[in-house]
């Protein structure tokens, strides 16, 4: 394999290496002031998968059932 030169800079003139700073500075003034963008909240729950509504109706419809066979009538 053939090696390249390295250069002892990574660049090559003032210009070069005020820009290359530059840029680098800004990155890490990003870096610093990130903030973290994980969800640690729990996952919404929906009311439809906790609730047991055959077991709501159950208990509605049976106090109806009572009084209805219980016989009063007005």
């Amino acid at each position: 394999m053939h090696r390249v030169p390295q250069l002892t800079t990574p660049w090559a003139s003032r210009d070069l290496q005020r820009a290359w700073e530059k840029t680098y500075q800004n990155h890490r003034k990003k870096v610093q002031n990130a903030q973290p963008l994980v969800d640690t909240r729990p996952p919404q729950t929906y009311s439809h998968l906790h609730l047991k509504f055959k077991k709501l109706k159950e208990l509605i419809v049976k106090p109806n059932k009572a009084t209805a066979s219980s016989g009063c009538a007005a």
